[in-house]
């Protein structure tokens, strides 16, 4: 008997790994002229998995089963990510180093060590996990991103950007997170929403007048260079007191209701007027900034400054924004800032030295207010860029930094990205969005566990090359690099030097690469090129990539780019997005708030296959809230899948491989049914599958397998006495099903299968639907048949006539004339339980309009209440069998077990059962002893007779 549980499951895992069976599934395939290439989005190995990542990993793995399964030749090797500051800030909570300088005492050396220890440690644990949720990747030969041979392949990167002229060194503000100490590129930067405040101030112009500004960054004031007016814009002088205020006209009513103000308008004019016009920056005393040429003046620009907020003269910090870095460039400001290389004020700030920016804030506030500057503060909430990892908020500083220049090959990235195949459409858009403003990438990052940046500079004439192999680091030493994890990265790296023509000394720029370099040259690194290329010309392209929704800034950005740069087209052929797992209030899971679920947990209450098909149900691309008892409808249908696997063990002989031309020519009406219902599932679900729409394979396997073949098919075959045609078909379309269904519920599945056939269900295949046995015409009838068998058990619950119940006759009326029911009629009395059906035209319908009826647009029936005594007498045979099979269920009969039943009932029972006595005991394998009832105590009374019965 069939019954899947966790026991069960855990016996199947057990004999995957006593037949070695993943390796032999992996490698089934190598001669196959098909290939398909799964790359694998590297993780961070940082301890145990959660729910977003089971998902993931899930709907890779059933991409992966149905390709081999299709037998396709795989390579799907699993990755992990290794590098980049998620790891150093671990090292350093674990180790109490704050800051740069902590590590600097600690020692590179010793830090590094300790990163690639936690970098590796887990790598093992999660491959167990993964394993654990049936994901069948090469996980023993996982590609990870610290290994020589990879970052070989990064430096080859690297060097072909360089070598088309898309590499150049720059002053350009970047965001900057002071807590990591590194810049930070726009994929990295999330937006938080954080109060500041925000400060309404004054600056006094060469002519005595004053210039309203308005900001929420006051740190960046001791930087200020100048201040931008819109060109075409009105503008104001207005009179204040004693003073004389300048503004926007469209925001003059705002400015002054919420600075409490009178004022009386003295003049009007353009922007541009005030074009040139000097002003002094009254925290200039308080600094050490030096002469700065051309600064302090108002500037025009008709981009950056808006009506929409503020005072219509916009603050222009040069360093702290690319539009303030823009405007300053065209107008000849200066580029100027007084924080240093770790978001910190240096010695020109004077006062401020020593402070962090934000740090700052309420400093600089109180000294604009002593010096009667401060006109108005108050706290507002705006979206503010934070840390992608740290959520520490972001300075915009421009700085030196390594720039792969983006914008020269935008074009050819959206060029390549039509050739990708989105099945989501707003993916497609989304990416497409995305590529369109991209600005030039900050590639180099100021930490120490990272791939070293390959650029050697000449202390004394500024030369540099770009390095693509260590071969070239060997040649240009003459030393011999060790080729070794600690060996390729710093500090070690930094040892080689060698001499420059002009006498000097080149040495390794101190840098390390962004870590979306590291993963987006993971389709040919995962493939050892270019060390290897007999991999590379097999497979590259990948064919797919599964990832969440955080990937269009990330993976996906610096995979598109990287290999547009090495190869000229994109690098992967289709991609898939899933959503974020949420909680059951639709909130972000975390274990600090409790509310998170790990994989294992479910695993262990429910099943691996049930956590499988939830992930699938619900992997649209959306956002969507796990609940344990949402889990419950998928143990339902477990239960009717393994419920027919159990009726095909006991009653059929049945072979899970027959093939279709083995049926006899001699099938009725629902076997043919049958039989093109799956081939046109089949060609449907294949359709998704090649896809990659998984979500919408799980609702039709569903409802083909509980619907059509257990509720419908299953009850009218049941009383069928030849079994021949049965096994032949139960075989076909519920082993064929069972293949459908293997690469999502592979351990369920294996289960059922090896009850009827010895051979693996993950070792056979899936076959094409055979367009011949479907018949379009037979399955529209049965969609008729079903309609009206909805509207019949809807009639028969109203009128409380159980569908046991056999009725005499049930009256049809077809509201359009182009309908009709043929082959099927015995289909659908026999679904109904009804003896005859009388179709009738419209002229009969009204005169049975007083019957009981159901309708639906396009049907109506109805059904006589006045039954017959014989008819109430078939239900009374039909009750009592109910009981009696119930019984023998509780008594672990097996339906061939044929016992010997008493029953003890009224006259006009006894009657009934003897007129029957042949056909009961059929129907029950027992052979009946009637007896007329004496005593009614125990008795159990059904349909207004009093029975008693026992088996013997």
């Amino acid at each position: 008997m069939l019954n899947y549980n966790l026991k069960e499951e855990q016996a199947v895992i057990d004999f995957w790994t006593k037949e070695n069976l993943r390796q032999k599934y992996l490698t089934k395939n190598k001669l196959s002229k098909k290939r398909f290439y799964f790359m694998d989005g590297p993780p961070y190995a940082t301890g145990s998995i959660h729910l977003g990542t089971a998902l993931n990993k899930i709907l890779k793995d059933v991409a992966i089963r149905y390709k081999v399964m299709r037998g396709y030749d795989i390579f799907a090797k699993a990755g992990y990510d290794t590098h980049g500051v998620p790891i150093e800030s671990k090292v350093q909570k674990a180790l109490d180093l704050k800051t740069k300088d902590d590590i600097e005492r600690f020692g590179v050396s010793n830090f590094i060590k300790k990163c690639i220890e936690f970098a590796t440690e887990h790598i093992d644990d999660m491959n167990k996990e993964f394993l654990n949720l049936g994901s069948w990747m090469d996980y023993e030969n996982a590609y990870i991103t610290l290994n020589p041979t990879y970052i070989e392949a990064l430096w080859q990167a690297f060097k072909k950007a360089h070598e088309k002229d898309l590499l150049f060194k720059g002053v350009y503000p970047v965001h900057f997170c002071p807590q990591c100490e590194t810049a930070l590129s726009f994929n990295e930067i999330e937006h938080a929403n954080l109060e500041d405040t925000s400060i309404y101030l004054k600056y006094k112009t060469r002519d005595n007048r004053y210039l309203l500004i308005w900001t929420t960054t006051p740190w960046t004031l001791p930087s200020n260079v100048g201040v931008m007016a819109h060109p075409n814009e009105e503008y104001v002088d207005v009179q204040v007191g004693n003073e004389i205020w300048i503004l926007a006209k469209p925001l003059l009513e705002n400015v002054m209701t919420k600075l409490e103000a009178g004022y009386r308008i003295l003049k009007e004019y353009r922007g541009k007027d005030l074009l040139g016009l000097k002003y002094e920056n009254p925290l200039v005393p308080l600094l050490n900034i030096p002469k700065l040429s051309n600064a302090f003046r108002v500037v025009l620009s008709d981009r950056y400054v808006t009506m929409d907020t503020g005072t219509g003269l916009v603050h222009c910090g040069s360093a702290h924004g690319k539009e303030d870095f823009e405007v300053a460039k065209q107008t000849g400001l200066p580029i100027y800032t007084c924080l240093n290389e770790k978001g910190v004020f240096g010695k020109e700030a004077g006062k401020y030295n020593g402070m962090s920016a934000r740090d700052s804030n309420k400093i600089i506030i109180d000294d604009l207010k002593n010096l009667g500057f401060l006109l108005f503060e108050e706290k507002v909430l705006h979206e503010y860029p934070v840390c992608w990892r740290c959520d520490f908020p972001l300075l915009q500083v421009a700085m030196p930094q390594w720039f792969l220049r983006i914008t020269a090959i935008r074009d050819q990235l959206l060029k390549n990205n039509e050739s990708v195949n989105w099945p989501q459409q707003f993916a497609a858009s989304r990416f497409k969005d995305w590529l369109s403003n991209l600005s030039d990438w900050p590639v180099s990052r100021q930490r120490y566990w990272g791939t070293p940046l390959p650029i050697w500079v000449c202390d004394k004439c500024g030369v540099y090359d770009v390095l693509g192999t260590f071969d070239e680091l060997e040649s240009k030493t003459g030393k011999k690099i060790e080729r070794t994890v600690l060996g390729v990265h710093k500090p070690e790296i930094d040892k080689y030097t060698y001499a420059c023509k002009c006498r000097g000394t080149k040495r390794r720029v101190p840098d390390v690469l962004d870590v979306w370099f590291d993963s987006g040259a993971s389709s040919w690194g995962a493939l050892n090129y270019p060390h290897e290329k007999d991999l590379f010309e097999k497979f590259w392209p990948p064919d797919l990539n599964i990832e969440g929704p955080d990937q269009f800034r990330g993976w996906w950005n610096s995979q598109m780019i990287l290999s547009t740069i090495c190869f000229g087209e994109a690098p992967f052929k289709a991609v898939l997005v899933h959503g974020m797992v949420l909680d059951i209030n639709k909130r972000e899971m975390h274990k600090s708030q409790g509310n998170a679920l790990s994989p294992n947990e479910i695993i262990e209450k429910y099943s691996r296959d049930n956590l499988r098909y939830y992930m699938i149900k619900n992997g649209t691309g959306d956002d969507f809230a796990f609940g344990l008892d949402l889990l419950k409808d998928s143990t339902k249908f477990f239960n009717i899948l393994t419920n027919v696997g159990a009726y095909m063990e006991t009653y059929l002989n049945v072979n899970l491989d027959t093939l279709s031309k083995e049926l006899s020519p001699n099938l009725k009406s629902e076997d043919l049914w049958l039989i093109s219902r799956y081939n046109s599932l089949k060609k449907e679900v294949l359709n998704y599958y090649d896809n990659y729409l998984f979500y919408k394979l799980a609702p039709m396997l569903e409802q083909f397998l509980v619907e059509d073949f257990s509720r419908k098919y299953m009850k009218l075959v049941k009383s069928r006495e030849d079994k021949t045609n049965l096994s032949l078909i139960f075989g076909y379309v519920f082993g064929g099903t069972l293949k459908l269904m293997a690469p999502a519920l592979p351990h369920l599945t294996e289960y059922i299968y090896k009850n009827f056939n010895f051979k693996s269900i993950h070792l056979t295949s899936i076959t094409d639907c055979d367009k011949d046995l479907i018949n379009l015409e037979l399955e529209k009838e049965m969609d008729l048949v079903s309609d009206i068998l909805q509207l019949g058990l809807g009639l028969r619950e109203q009128q409380k006539l159980r569908l046991r119940w056999t009725l005499p006759k049930l009256f049809v009326l077809f509201k359009k004339s182009d309908v009709k029911v043929n082959k099927l009629e015995p289909t659908l009395k026999s679904l109904l339980n009804v003896e005859n059906i009388e179709f009738v035209d419209k002229a009969k319908a009204d005169k049975a309009k007083k019957l009981p009826f159901a309708e639906n647009d396009f049907i109506k029936i109805f059904v006589d209440t006045k039954f017959t005594s014989q008819t109430k007498d078939r239900w009374f045979v039909s009750e009592l069998r109910r009981y009696i099979q119930d019984e023998r269920k509780k008594l672990k009969f097996t339906p061939q077990d044929k016992k010997n039943l008493s029953i003890s009932a009224d006259k006009p029972a006894m009657k009934i059962l003897k007129d029957c006595q042949k056909e009961f005991e059929n129907e029950t394998n027992t052979k009946l002893a009637l007896y007329e009832l004496k005593d009614n105590t125990n008795s159990i009374e059904i349909l207004e007779h009093k029975v008693k019965f026992n088996f013997s």
